[in-house]
């Protein structure tokens, strides 16, 4: 599902490198990494499939939707489609009659609800590496964007709350953690050409 990928911006001109040259090093490091990605996911399919004697008869074909309780679903997908341009595609009742609002990010699903009868949101512990310091397993999710230090420049003139500013790691990652709303820590993330 590339559809929902974001184009990168182009560097500045490294001595010796033109612009041109410098897409063109970005776009072969995008696919490198694409090819990496598949290489894993082949890999990873083969291991289960000797393991196991052959196919699978539980065959993942993809992350389906990662689904959010909401104190407030209707300000939570505002959340997401005010800062993350997430769009609305669907919204209908579970068997409890709870609504359920389904939204496209980033080539996936995500499906924010209320919180079921006899479960209540509360206020999220402190944060650190990522994730709260008391959770239940799920430590947050990551959205690639262009530029993570525009990013998180955009959702702090916002008001967002930035749990960590940019880090720049030597494989060409860049990551920053935001808090979303009901508990939810949402990773920021940009590959670019390691230096």
């Amino acid at each position: 599902m590339d559809e929902g990928r974001t184009s990168r911006r182009g560097q500045a001109g490294v001595a010796g490198v033109t612009t041109l040259e410098t897409g063109s090093l970005q776009s072969a490091t995008r696919d490198r990494m694409a090819s990496v990605s598949e290489d894993l996911l082949e890999r990873a399919r083969e291991t289960s499939s000797s393991e196991k004697g052959g196919p699978s008869p539980l065959k993942i074909e993809s992350l389906d939707h990662i689904h959010i309780y909401a104190a407030d679903p209707e300000e939570s997908a505002r959340f997401y489609q005010l800062h993350f341009e997430a769009k609305p595609v669907h919204r209908n009742a579970n068997t409890s009659g709870d609504l359920r609002i389904f939204l496209a990010l980033g080539g996936q699903i995500l499906v924010i609800g209320s919180f079921p009868v006899g479960l209540a949101p509360a206020s999220p512990p402190e944060a650190g590496d990522g994730a709260f310091s008391h959770g239940f397993g799920v430590a947050h999710f990551g959205l690639r964007v262009a530029d993570v230090d525009a990013a998180i420049a955009e959702l702090s003139a916002s008001e967002v709350h930035i749990l960590s500013q940019p880090v720049k790691e030597p494989s060409g990652l860049s990551y920053a953690y935001i808090a979303a709303p009901d508990g939810v820590v949402v990773e920021l993330t940009q590959y670019e050409a390691p230096a």
